[in-house]
């Protein structure tokens, strides 16, 4: 079982369950509000270090506030980072678990930033919530 490794810098929702030894793992859990149709950046604080491979899940929900309407897609994937370059493996694989029909130009994106991993979401001109949960697994190299 891992410990719990404690960040006083990071949010509680940003705390990382680990092995603590040559692999680990986490649970992230972000929130937003969007109130347009712009892309908004839900997270890019999911730190990925030299020399690691991280498989991840990340499942995202959202609900339109005034319409009840509800998306909820989830992404696999893995992203690494090997002499200093972040990148996406392959691609990522994204899922729809459930759809309303008026959410169907709802996005989300994962993407690999210098050193990160950044999931960011599009919505409509409506107010809309979002939760994403990724649990990760690494191995350090």
């Amino acid at each position: 079982m891992g410990k719990q490794i404690f960040n006083p810098l990071l949010p509680k929702r940003f705390q990382e369950l680990s092995s603590g030894g040559a692999a680990g793992g986490g649970e992230y859990v972000q929130t937003a509000t969007t109130v347009n149709a712009t892309p908004f950046l839900l997270t890019d604080s999911k730190a990925i270090a030299n020399g690691t491979v991280q498989s991840f899940v990340t499942r995202v929900t959202a609900i339109d506030n005034g319409t009840g309407d509800v998306w909820c897609h989830e992404f696999r994937g893995a992203i690494k980072q090997f002499g200093g370059v972040t990148s996406i493996v392959d691609t990522v694989t994204d899922e729809m678990i459930a759809e309303d029909t008026a959410t169907a130009t709802w996005v989300t994106t994962i993407t690999a930033t210098a050193g990160f991993m950044s999931i960011t979401v599009t919505g409509i001109v409506a107010t809309i919530k979002w939760k994403s949960e990724t649990t990760f697994s690494e191995i350090v190299i």
